[in-house]
């Protein structure tokens, strides 16, 4: 269910960076989404090399996002008018409790990895815990630190609820560098890297594989040769 919810909202978001770059695309915005989930679902199928690339995605989005936060910090394109509320009318610990589940959802970016490393056959278990602490440590601070800098850039910018087809993300970005080249390569890196919601196809079969065992030592998930299960899990799992 995991896998399904990541690839669902990271399709939906990805839509919506696009929208926000090209708003005339705003009319077509599920058969975009549907685009861009057979795009995903392709990638996939080419191993190694679709992971290569989402691999570049996310590096080339880090990149563009620093470069977003220097420039917006350092000479902003402007400041917009929205300001923090004195009086929003709700208790500070109700806001926190809405707002909880949401924060939380960072966290569902550490699946992928974690099934990924379980399945690295040429590492041993104590070399598999090793990489695997390094990677979520990577994960937790390049999130983190991501999303900490955006929020104090928004505001120091003050931005305030987006538009129907924008987002605030997308706000941010215009604020801190205008329309420019900038913008546009943050809006599309940002909706590249969401397309990474290939990573729960990649690795959902490869958790089914995982489960399924082998034939010398069998799991939990009967494999019938030929049978679905094995299409799904034995071309697309890594074993190394």
């Amino acid at each position: 269910m995991d896998f399904v919810l990541t690839i669902g909202i990271s399709i939906a978001a990805a839509a919506s960076a696009v929208i926000a770059l090209f708003p005339g695309l705003a009319p077509f915005r599920i058969p975009l989404a549907l685009l861009l989930l057979l795009v995903v679902a392709g990638l996939t199928w080419f191993g190694h090399v679709g992971r290569l690339l989402f691999a570049v995605m996310t590096v080339a989005f880090v990149l563009v996002c620093v470069s977003v936060l220097v420039r917006g910090f350092a000479a902003p394109h402007s400041v917009c008018t929205a300001s923090a509320a004195t009086d929003p009318g709700r208790s500070a610990a109700l806001a926190v409790a809405l707002a909880f589940p949401v924060a939380t959802a960072l966290a569902t970016g550490a699946e992928a990895p974690s099934t990924a490393i379980a399945q690295l056959g040429r590492l041993d278990d104590t070399h598999r815990r090793r990489f695997g602490r390094g990677t979520l440590a990577l994960l937790s601070v390049v999130v983190g630190g991501l999303t900490l800098a955006l929020t104090a850039l928004a505001v120091r910018l003050h931005i305030g609820i987006p538009g129907e087809d924008s987002t605030q993300i997308a706000d941010i970005a215009v604020a801190a560098a205008g329309s420019g080249w900038l913008y546009g390569a943050f809006q599309l890196t940002s909706s590249l890297l969401l397309l990474a919601a290939g990573s729960s196809f990649q690795a959902g079969p490869g958790l089914l594989k995982a489960l399924a065992g082998s034939a010398e030592r069998p799991g939990m998930i009967p494999v019938v040769p030929g049978g679905a299960m094995t299409l799904l899990a034995v071309p697309h799992a890594p074993n190394s």
